[in-house]
């Protein structure tokens, strides 16, 4: 009797580690930009050591607001005959999902911007025109890193620059036209061989 208690509490606990990953490899964690979510609900479980649960047992605290561009993302490299390493942590800016910066304009000449190696970018919120605006690409990127510029109204003098040990593949662009009806800002991606920042758009 002993021993099939023994051999069903082994089957229930596969059970549960079989629902437990069908989630997959990261399940019940905080979101992102979400709200606490509940990982598991009990309607009537009844145990001589827990007691009665009902509701919600394992509540999932809320997410962070928004990425910092510090996260790595785990993922299978499928490298041939095994080959090492056959998974890696990938940064955010290789995924080109660094944040975008939001800068709130208070008058037409907002303070230069020295970007930050996990920024992904730039965007001016602005009232009115900006007569100047000046940004450093990041000091450290990593190959294939991008960063954006945008404005919600025209920089009728802009500056971009490539950080020390790094130079621009074609000269900086010079004003930001704002629009409604055709494309406006830039795109920058770096190439590390070169140690350029070339312009995508």
């Amino acid at each position: 009797m002993k021993r099939l208690k023994v051999v069903g509490l082994a089957v229930a606990g596969l059970t549960i580690s079989s629902i437990a990953y069908a989630a997959g490899m990261f399940p019940d964690y905080p979101v992102v930009g979400g709200a606490t979510y509940c990982a598991g609900s009990s309607q009537s479980a009844v145990g001589t050591i827990i007691g009665s649960i009902t509701g919600c047992p394992n509540q999932v605290p809320a997410g962070p607001t928004v990425v910092t561009g510090n996260e790595q993302i785990p993922a299978d490299t499928r490298l041939s005959s095994g080959a090492n390493p056959q998974t890696v942590l990938i940064p955010m800016a290789s995924l080109n999902a660094l944040p975008i910066q939001f800068v709130t304009v208070l008058h037409a000449s907002p303070a230069g911007i020295s970007a930050a190696n996990n920024s992904g970018g730039v965007c001016y919120n602005a009232t009115e025109t900006i007569t100047a605006a000046n940004i450093t690409l990041p000091l450290a990127p990593i190959d294939g890193q991008q960063y954006k510029v945008c404005a919600n109204f025209t920089i009728t003098a802009l500056a971009v620059y490539a950080a020390t040990g790094a130079t621009l593949s074609v000269t900086t662009p010079t004003v930001l036209t704002a629009s409604t009806t055709a494309p406006q800002g830039y795109t920058f991606i770096y190439n590390a061989a070169s140690t350029k920042w070339f312009k995508l758009q």
